[in-house]
C-alpha cells in the first residue's frame, strides 16, 4: 500500500457490516454520489459548483434542492443538494477532482467542523464500495437531513452499502423533527429540470 493513498476494502475484508464491497482495481463505470451545500453567496456557488462538476464528468443527476437551517453553530440557512455522476476514475482521483473543484471556487480549509461555508463537496458513496479510509460511504447519510432527503429523492430503491436499507426506507424511517428542510427546487440555482435556464 502506498503511503497517503486509501485501500479499498476487499470482499473477503469487509468493513463492519458491509454487505457489498468490491475488489479493488475494478475498471468499470462506478457511479459516484457527492453531496454540496453552501451558506456564503449559496445560489451562486452551488451553481458554480455544479457546473465545474457537469463540465468535468459530462452528465449527472441531480436532487431537489433544499434549504436548510445550520447545524451546530449560529449561522445563515444553507443550500444542500445530492447529485449522482458516472465515472471509470478511481476513488483517489475523484477525491483530488473535488477538492480542486472546492478550491477554484474559492474555498479555503474551515477553522472548525461546524461553521460558515462558501461551499462543501462530500464523496457520500462511490458505487457500492466501503473505504473507511475516506469515510465511504459517508456516515453523514445515516445522521443528517440535508444528505439523507435529497439523496433518498435522487435514488429512492438504491440499498445503502452498510444498512442494507433503501434509501427511501432510512428516511421514512428518520427523526428530523429537529432538523428542518424546505424544498426551493433547481430553479433557486437557475435550473430546471431539463437543464441549465
Amino acid at each position: 500500500m502506498v503511503p497517503g493513498q486509501a485501500q479499498q476494502v476487499r470482499s473477503r475484508d469487509r468493513c463492519a457490516g458491509c454487505r457489498h464491497c468490491h475488489r479493488a482495481g475494478r475498471k468499470d463505470v462506478t457511479r459516484v454520489v457527492l453531496g454540496l451545500g453552501s451558506n456564503i453567496n449559496r445560489e451562486e456557488n452551488i451553481a458554480k459548483a455544479v457546473r465545474a462538476i457537469e463540465a468535468r464528468y459530462g452528465e449527472i443527476e441531480i436532487s431537489p434542492v433544499y434549504e436548510t437551517e445550520s447545524i451546530g453553530f449560529e449561522g445563515a440557512p444553507f443550500l444542500n443538494l445530492v447529485l449522482g455522476l458516472h465515472s471509470r476514475m478511481p476513488v483517489d482521483r475523484i477525491r483530488q477532482d473535488i477538492q480542486a473543484i472546492e478550491r477554484s471556487l474559492g474555498r479555503v480549509k474551515a477553522r472548525k467542523a461546524f461553521d460558515d461555508r462558501l461551499l462543501d463537496i462530500d464523496l457520500l458513496l462511490y458505487g457500492e464500495d466501503c473505504w473507511p479510509e475516506y469515510n465511504i460511504p459517508r456516515d453523514e447519510i445515516t445522521k443528517y437531513a440535508f444528505v439523507l432527503k435529497p439523496l433518498s429523492d435522487l435514488y429512492p430503491d438504491d440499498v445503502h452499502p452498510v444498512t442494507g436499507q433503501t434509501f427511501l426506507e432510512m428516511w421514512q424511517s428518520f427523526d428530523a423533527t429537529s432538523q428542518n428542510l424546505w424544498c426551493v427546487g433547481p430553479e433557486v440555482l437557475g435550473r430546471s429540470d431539463t437543464g441549465w435556464a
